[in-house]
């Protein structure tokens, strides 16, 4: 792990890289018009009214870890051959290589608003100057450099578990993760400051906060729902879907049950664009794919049953 010098006017720790601001704030705008569209559910006085308060540019500190995950999954696989499904106890052993898993280590800046900006690309990373602090603010190191590491552990861990489980599907018809004993190794740390705006609007005497990837322009924020239009929209493509269900199946309650189930799924992928502020589980953005191996197989044969119709 590398040592984190401090300065010795504000005690601070200084970094050892950073990576620009090359989006420029006059992007922002433009940006959150463009987050606004296609959200049928997003109250239209919010669209209208919403006022922008402040517009901040911080450079986030962050630990940037490299390393190595290696163990095994074990998987519930079934297999189907007509109506017959035979299923197994699966074991898939492997190791991936990981680089430049970043973790927020300021814990006044929202975890889940770092990593929804996600991929940092740390290529583009120099030796830190303080210059590239004029006209920002600078949040500083108030987590350790190991507590950084469990969590990027386990979103490697996480990454390996998604390809071993991809590896074993190529075998089976259906594929559940059940454990898992993988590891990591290897770790070597670095620091780094990241480029991010934040964007504080106002609507309704309430505040919502928007974030701009300062190094790629990725934008996420949350936005607030209109529940009166939502679930009246779905008890009116329930019984437009109900309607239509009951003319092919010829039946009155499976139509009512189809069309409700289908009106659900539907909004609820609609509105799903209007949450993008979430926390990462995997590391996959930071996985060498090229780096993947499978060194551990073992599949057992547990029962068989019959698939209904």
């Amino acid at each position: 792990k590398n040592v984190i010098f401090h300065d010795k006017h504000t005690g601070n720790p200084v970094p050892d890289l950073v990576v620009p601001f090359t989006v420029e704030k006059k992007r922002l705008r433009k940006a959150y018009e463009e987050h606004l569209k296609f959200k049928p559910f997003v109250p239209g006085k919010f669209k209208r009214e919403n006022t922008f308060e402040r517009i901040k540019g911080y450079y986030i500190p962050f630990w940037i870890y490299d390393m190595k995950a290696e163990g095994c999954a074990v998987f519930k696989a079934e297999l189907e051959q007509g109506k017959n499904v035979s299923v197994y106890k699966v074991t898939r052993g492997g190791t991936m290589n990981f680089e430049a898993i970043p973790e927020d280590c300021s814990k006044s800046f929202d975890d889940a608003m770092t990593e929804s900006l996600e991929p940092f690309v740390f290529n583009d990373a120099i030796p830190f100057e303080t210059e590239y602090l004029s006209g920002f603010e600078s949040h500083v190191y108030d987590e350790s450099c190991d507590e950084g590491a469990d969590k990027a552990s386990e979103r490697a861990a996480m990454s390996l578990i998604d390809s071993l489980q991809k590896e074993a599907s190529r075998d089976y018809s259906r594929v559940t993760f059940e454990s898992d004993n993988i590891k990591t190794k290897d770790i070597t740390a670095q620091s780094v400051l990241y480029p991010i705006w934040m964007l504080t609007t106002k609507w309704d005497g309430k505040e919502f906060y928007f974030a701009m990837n300062g190094q790629t322009g990725s934008f996420v924020g949350n936005l607030p729902r209109n529940n009166v239009l939502y679930f009246s929209s779905i008890t009116l493509f329930s019984l437009l879907l109900g309607w239509v269900a009951y003319l092919f199946l010829e039946d009155l309650w499976g139509g009512i049950f189809a069309g409700i189930i289908f009106s659900v799924i539907g909004h609820v992928a609609v509105d799903s664009s209007r949450i993008s502020v979430q926390r990462a589980r995997q590391a996959s953005n930071y996985g060498k794919p090229e780096t993947f191996r499978v060194n551990y197989t073992d599949d057992v044969y547990s029962h068989s049953y019959q698939r209904s119709k």
